[in-house]
């Protein structure tokens, strides 16, 4: 499945530039020939606005051309039904490219899930359970990245780890428990927004944020 989304507001500025210059041009080219050259200003107007037409075609297609993400979907014990199928959040990272929504259709039990590429992990209400160790459960190495409707469970130290430089981030209805250090930890990520956020049961805080700027917080539970 793809998700489309366009341009227009780049299309509008560069067909702005090009109808600019355009009307530069052709008022160039009627103060220099005046009235004896009508005809020949004429045709080169005619010949000016047919490049005209052209490049409104060639933007429009532009404009209108289907940017797509894929949609992935993670289903342990594969049998997903949705395509492309993973077993695991690791390997449908490793599958992605920027701007792809990863879909869970069940549990899984999976080590530390290293998100190094902006997309968005969409849980679904489901449960990633993690065995990484010693290690986080799910580690956030790329500006960006969405998790969402989701839970995470058991991680050995951190349950949600933000490298430096992971601005951006969003999570959102994003429970985190029973976890061996802090439950979510931002660290030097600006421009990070939290919604509905519970982190409770955890060995270390429940949420941790270090040399953050712009942080939003909208509901949260520890």
């Amino acid at each position: 499945m793809k998700n489309y989304y366009y341009v227009p507001a780049l299309f509008v500025k560069v067909l702005d530039f090009f109808q600019q210059v355009l009307v530069r041009v052709i008022k160039n080219i009627a103060a220099s020939f005046g009235r004896i050259g009508m005809s020949l200003t004429l045709r080169k107007a005619n010949r000016l606005q047919a490049i005209y037409t052209t490049l409104i075609f060639i933007m429009s297609v532009l404009a209108t051309h289907e940017a797509f993400a894929t949609d992935r979907y993670v289903k342990s014990g594969g049998g997903c039904a949705g395509s492309p199928c993973y077993t695991t959040v690791s390997a449908a990272i490793a599958a992605s490219a920027a701007g792809d929504v990863i879909h869970l259709e069940s549990n899984i039990t999976e080590g530390i899930i290293y998100v190094n590429i902006a997309l968005t992990i969409d849980g679904h209400g489901f449960t990633i359970t993690s065995t990484s160790s010693p290690n986080y459960g799910i580690e956030v190495a790329s500006a960006g990245v969405a998790i969402q409707n989701l839970t995470v469970f058991d991680a050995t130290t951190f349950g949600i780890q933000a490298d430096c430089g992971s601005d951006n981030l969003t999570l959102t209805n994003v429970t985190v428990n029973s976890c061996g250090g802090t439950g979510i930890a931002l660290n030097g990520s600006d421009n990070c927004v939290l919604t509905n956020i519970t982190s409770t049961n955890n060995t270390g805080n429940g949420v941790s944020v270090t040399n953050c700027d712009n942080l939003t917080i909208n509901g949260i539970t520890t």
